[in-house]
């Protein structure tokens, strides 16, 4: 394996030293890397630049235009790879961030393998006579650990501050068990437990500071592989959209901490302790130290910068809730099509009871016998119109709205060519089991219903 004879190779020697700095990069020309080892370096060294980038422009102020070029030329690269070498019969159009399992992903991670592979052969030529890369192996790591790092302070901050799992939503705890998503069923469970996201969110921050410092780098990469091994299961086995992002993450805190696990496992099944350091970037002391130091500085920021970024989204999400327009759960007292308000159903029009509006994006219709139904919803400046999306036949549906009374609300539009009239009146969220609970120390019977 490529990356444990690279390890190997670091674990032999040390982070510095007082004599002389034996270990210093102008000795690595003493040091034989096997030809496997040599290509296998070059390999990983082109693909986990070119995954990782644009890290680090995308943290530097200013850096949008380079950004900006940089996504512009993926976009069109990527797309003509499918239709011209690969021969999709999709074309490839979708660039959105929301999913990293996308066509687009796949090719373009084809892309950078294939890269990698083309440049690891000319460099093998061109550079066919070095013996070694232990110098630039130990920039790489620097490099891949503050990628990795800021990566899992990120994911950290999510789950430390509830951005990334909100908690579930009306429509959510009241949808049929069986009806859910895979998907929608983890969000679910990571939603309902603040304590279980906080603890999860916990072991990725600290795994992502302990990356930032070199002394600290195994326990980080150790910790962080542990995470990432069951953030990949969840995402293999609850179908998230973020496959290809947490393996190659998991892979990359293999890389860092190789030499670390293998000394662990050394420690604990042969019963002898194996040293696990690096070589130096500098070859003087004092530019190590030095070099030490803006490392950790830079991983404080990265830290505390994104514990901000969590905190502020999480605010602003809180607040939003709290002042959101139409929020909460209104009782229908009065439905009128067309100016009939009995019950008789009609095929374009819901004959709904609740409405239930907890979400920035989805509202609840629901009546009865069953009734229930979806809708993406959006306002204009005032709120004083209702657009509700992907009504029934993908129209949408344009409601006036007035509230002049308090705690009551009429909607008054046309639905899909029958003029509609609801007069509402807001009731108390009905409580759910799942947010209701609560913890137990003691419980004399399971309640698992």
């Amino acid at each position: 394996m490529y990356i444990s004879q690279l390890a190997a190779s670091a674990s032999a020697t040390s982070f510095w030293t007082d004599e002389g700095m034996s270990g210093s990069p102008n000795d690595t020309e003493q040091r034989y890397w096997p030809a496997a080892t040599r290509f296998g370096f070059r390999f990983a060294f082109v693909y986990l630049i070119l995954y990782n980038l644009p890290f680090p422009l995308n943290y530097v102020p200013g850096a949008y235009r380079v950004l900006s070029w940089y996504e512009l030329v993926l976009h069109k690269a990527v797309p003509w790879v499918g239709a011209h070498v690969l021969r999709l019969n999709t074309p490839i159009t979708n660039f959105s961030g929301a999913s990293g399992d996308k066509r687009y992903d796949y090719v373009l991670m084809l892309c950078f393998l294939v890269t990698a592979l083309a440049v690891s052969i000319a460099w093998s030529f061109a550079d066919r006579k070095r013996t070694n890369y232990e110098v630039m192996y130990a920039w790489l790591r620097v490099y891949v650990r503050f990628a990795l790092g800021a990566a899992l302070v990120r994911y950290g901050s999510a789950k430390l501050f509830p951005s990334q799992f909100p908690r579930p939503a009306f429509f959510t705890l009241t949808e049929p068990f069986g009806q859910a998503s895979p998907m929608g069923l983890l969000w679910t469970f990571m939603g309902a437990s603040r304590p279980y996201t906080i603890f999860a969110g916990a072991a990725e921050f600290a795994s992502g500071v302990l990356l930032f410092v070199p002394w600290t780098e195994g326990l980080g990469a150790i910790l962080g592989a542990a995470v990432m091994s069951n953030v990949v299961a969840l995402n293999f086995c609850y179908d998230v959209p973020a496959k290809l992002y947490s393996l190659h993450l998991l892979l990359m805190c293999l890389f860092v901490g190789w030499s670390a696990i293998m000394g662990v496992l050394s420690l604990l099944v042969l019963k002898r302790a194996q040293p696990t350091t690096d070589i130096p970037v500098f070859a003087q002391h004092s530019w190590n130290k030095g070099f030490l130091a803006i490392q950790a500085i830079l991983g404080l920021i990265l830290a505390l910068t994104n514990l901000n970024n969590g905190y502020k989204q999480t605010t602003a999400a809180q607040n939003s809730m709290a002042t959101l327009p139409f929020g909460g759960f209104w009782t229908v007292d009065e439905l009128k099509v067309d100016g009939d308000t009995s019950n008789s159903p009609t095929s374009e029009v819901p004959r709904w009871t609740q409405f239930v509006l907890d979400s920035h994006y989805t509202v609840l219709l629901q009546g009865d016998g069953g009734l229930r139904q979806l809708y993406h919803w959006t306002t204009d400046v005032d709120n004083k119109i209702l657009t509700l999306s992907r009504a029934d036949n993908g129209a949408d549906v344009v409601l006036e709205v007035d509230r002049s009374m308090p705690n009551q609300l009429i909607l008054r539009g046309v639905w899909h060519g029958h003029r509609i009239e609801a007069y509402l009146h807001r009731t108390e969220m009905p409580k759910s089991l799942l947010l209701t609970r609560g913890f137990h120390w003691i419980s004399e019977y399971p309640f698992s219903r």
